[in-house]
């Protein structure tokens, strides 16, 4: 798998690798801090780790501008740790000038990237199904029934599980709704598709279900409180979920290094990497100094989430050629 690729690439230089593990750890350890030792205290450690991780990455960051920071020596990395330091002093103080643009591009990125797994995991799973000459055309029509009554089935659960929890609420009857549509414009999409060029996009269907799991996994952190007896449990589910997106993430980046390097030019990789990762620091230190939760993030995430899902599905539709992908 590709993303595999980028990650064992990415890993296998030991500055990034050292960067990227520390961001994971300074993550879960600000998790930790928020369900289990809410002292401030033991916050303010995290938050000191934090901006730490944050001033090294900055100047590995606009060092990265002129040189790859991998390349630099040891003694020379080890002098931009200890010139990052002095940003424990005045980080807080940074947080509100750059937590608006880092908290919108990380929505952005989450969502395109949800869809992206979303859109991968269908078109893998068609590829496979591809590779049979005498039986694709079966495989895949059967393969597109049995998704969709699934799908389907799934859809009625789930609307009779959230009726039983929260009740006849409007915002979650708008966004099944929304689904409903979203399925109806699809299939209408792929038969008129099917009538025109004579071919199936079978892939969508199983699309459809990655979509909708990820549309109630988002809903569900909207009524983690009211659903979830231990919210702490599902803090880490919802944890590992982020966690995955991220490496996701950093794995199709370091996967197209030399496509990136062209297209580019002025930036690294790795450039792109560490901004990503400060970005994420900063929303991440503003989570730990303000207590409140905002279920903003996840209506944002699913509204770009669904656009994704809702545009860029329908020219996939057309787009997309199996026998070529196979090819590949």
């Amino acid at each position: 798998m590709r993303v595999i690729s980028g990650l064992k690439k990415l890993f296998s230089k030991w500055l990034y690798a050292l960067i990227v593990s520390s961001f994971i750890i300074s993550w879960f350890l600000a998790i930790f801090g928020k369900t289990f030792i809410p002292f401030n205290g033991y916050l303010l450690f995290v938050l000191v780790f934090i901006a730490i991780l944050f001033g090294f990455s900055l100047l590995l960051f606009l060092i990265s501008f002129v040189k790859s920071p991998h390349e630099l020596h040891f003694g020379l990395i080890i002098l931009i740790f200890f010139a990052g330091l002095p940003f424990i002093l005045i980080f807080e103080g940074i947080l509100p000038l750059f937590y608006l643009f880092c908290y919108y591009i990380n929505i952005f990125l989450t969502a395109f990237f949800a869809f992206k797994v979303c859109m991968d995991f269908a078109i893998k799973i068609d590829a496979y199904l591809w590779q049979s000459e005498k039986y694709n055309k079966i495989l895949r029509a059967v393969e597109f029934i049995f998704f969709i009554i699934l799908n389907w089935i799934i859809y009625r659960l789930t609307l009779q599980f959230f009726m039983r929890v929260v009740g006849f609420n409007p915002l979650v009857i708008s966004i099944f709704r929304i689904i409903f549509w979203i399925n109806v414009i699809f299939l209408a999409t792929i038969i008129i598709r099917l009538l025109i060029t004579k071919k199936f996009a079978s892939y969508i269907a199983l699309f459809l279900i990655s979509v909708f799991i990820y549309t109630i996994y988002l809903i569900f952190d909207f009524y983690a409180e009211l659903i979830f007896t231990n919210t702490a449990g599902y803090t880490y589910f919802s944890f590992v979920i982020d966690l995955f997106l991220f490496l996701y993430i950093m794995g199709s980046i370091f996967d197209r290094v030399e496509y990136l390097q062209e297209k580019l030019r002025i930036l690294h990789v790795e450039t792109i990497a560490l901004f990503i990762i400060i970005m994420k620091l900063i929303v991440q230190a503003n989570q730990l100094t303000t207590n409140a939760i905002s279920y903003q993030d996840e209506f944002l995430i699913l509204i770009i989430f669904v656009v994704f899902a809702l545009l860029v599905g329908i020219y996939k539709i057309y787009s997309y050629h199996p026998e070529k992908s196979n090819k590949k």
